[in-house]
């Protein structure tokens, strides 16, 4: 297919080389960047961490989590701010494993469920 391409006189040439090598890269990243997608609403983003991850404890109290919505579990923890309670997320805390078991969720992730967690 590319040799219909390349005219017949520049076949070889380090130069048709070079064009053809640089032509082929050029459709290859635009095909990557045409199928990829917007990052998600952070707000979206929190929420679907929390539903898959999160949800087991911080939905039910399991091992004395702190339940989601519940002001007086979170009043105090929120005024240590995101920083804090992120470091927690991303490290472990009591019963909770760093990442909270999300070996695949990014920081940013953890971090939007983080927030989707102590949202007001």
């Amino acid at each position: 297919m590319l040799d219909s391409v390349i005219r017949p006189q520049q076949r070889n040439t380090p130069l048709s080389v070079t064009k053809t090598a640089l032509t082929i890269a050029a459709i290859c990243y635009a095909s990557c960047a045409m199928g990829a997608e917007e990052p998600e609403n952070t707000a979206d983003t929190g929420k679907q961490i929390f539903d898959q991850v999160c949800f087991t404890c911080h939905g039910t109290g399991m091992h004395d989590a702190p339940v989601i919505g519940d002001g007086f579990a979170w009043d105090p923890r929120k005024e240590k701010g995101i920083p804090a309670l992120l470091q927690n997320a991303l490290n472990g805390l009591g019963y909770m494993p760093p990442r909270g078991s999300c070996t695949d969720c990014s920081d940013a992730e953890i971090e939007a469920a983080v927030k989707y967690l102590v949202r007001d």
